[in-house]
């Protein structure tokens, strides 16, 4: 969703003429714009084309929009998906779409660029790197566990790539152990087309202890990122379920499913009332990427250690809004040897 000063330039009201169209389609940049009653509901579209088509048929500039607007428009709710609104998109062969309330009032706009993650975002994403990575030792003797690679590159720069394919562009890294393999290897990040500062934890101070240590102020939600993760997370889609449900934290999710490998006998007393053959249990576990307001930043103690559950757990006792983002896409969490192995295998340029 797009909240931009082109969103409000794109409105035009019921009164307005085709003059008053062309300046809007002039001051936003886009090819249409959308045409609003005195009650603020949309009641139509009028695009460049829908302008010429009306010129070249007689009318002129100081003619009404409202004669030449396109009352069978195109428009989605909020809670409508990214691929749903894709789909639309490609069906209809438009680029803009309005997103419209229960009162049939605009509050947002989906673009093409937007939805493709193309369009610049303010947000921070702050990457979790300092970890030993114990489990995949040896591997990890000489070398971050965020600089293991994956498919030719490592891990952490495929986590950026991915982002700023989204349209962040500034990161903050934590770093401890082997720091410097980190710091010599990205630099300052214009190599990958971003800003990247370093925040050093002289000890270890857990998945949320370094926020303690950051030194400018954060005016925009932050994406967080465990730096060991390969996934195809759609973070414009986790930033757009922030904003519209106004979170203080979006904690990414994902099902994880395990088979016991016994049949699963049910009792009472010492009857048998049921028994399941190898049954499959399912979990919502944390994905190691969330979204955090700024305001959250100011629970986490000074210097000591802290985890983003501890994080989590105080946001709530706070009163804080805490929900869940369902990651769909590609995850996983590079903490064991044959993770490592599943990525490889799975990640293939």
């Amino acid at each position: 969703m797009s909240l931009s000063n082109d969103f409000e330039k794109m409105i035009i009201d019921i009164k307005a003429t085709v003059r008053d169209a062309l300046f809007s389609l002039e001051q936003s940049g886009q090819k249409i714009c959308f045409v609003i009653s005195e009650k603020k509901e949309m009641v139509g579209t009028l695009s460049d084309g829908d302008i010429r088509r009306a010129l070249l048929q007689g009318a002129d500039i100081n003619s009404p929009a409202k004669k030449i607007m396109n009352k069978n428009f195109v428009w989605t709710g909020k809670e409508e998906s990214r691929m749903n609104v894709l789909d639309i998109m490609k069906a209809r062969k438009i680029n803009v779409i309005p997103i419209l309330d229960e009162e049939k009032r605009i509050v947002g706009i989906h673009t093409l660029y937007g939805l493709l993650g193309s369009e610049p975002k303010p947000n921070i994403a702050f990457i979790l790197a300092g970890g030993k990575g114990e489990r995949l030792k040896p591997l990890t003797e000489n070398l971050p566990k965020p600089m293991l690679t994956v498919a030719g590159k490592p891990i952490l720069e495929r986590i950026i790539h991915h982002l700023v394919g989204f349209g962040i562009t500034n990161f903050i890294i934590s770093v401890n152990y082997l720091k410097d393999k980190i710091v010599n290897y990205f630099k300052d990040g214009e190599k990958l087309g971003c800003h990247i500062e370093y925040i050093v934890e002289n000890e270890p101070l857990g998945t949320a202890g370094s926020l303690s240590l950051l030194k400018r102020k954060i005016k925009e939600p932050m994406i967080i990122l465990n730096g060991d993760l390969v996934t195809q997370v759609d973070i414009s889609d986790m930033l757009d379920f922030h904003n519209t449900f106004h979170c203080d934290i979006t904690v990414g999710v994902y099902d994880y499913f395990h088979q016991i490998p016994f049949g699963v006998v049910k009792t009472k007393k010492l009857n048998v009332i049921d028994i399941e053959e190898k049954p499959v249990e399912s979990w919502l576990v944390a994905s190691g990427i969330y979204v955090i307001s700024p305001k959250i930043i100011s629970y986490v103690p000074k210097g000591g250690f802290f985890t983003m559950p501890d994080l989590i757990k105080r946001s709530v006792k706070e009163n804080s809004e805490v929900k869940i983002f369902k990651i769909k896409e590609e995850w996983i969490d590079i903490g064991k040897k044959s993770e490592l192995s599943r990525a490889r295998g799975t990640f293939v340029e």
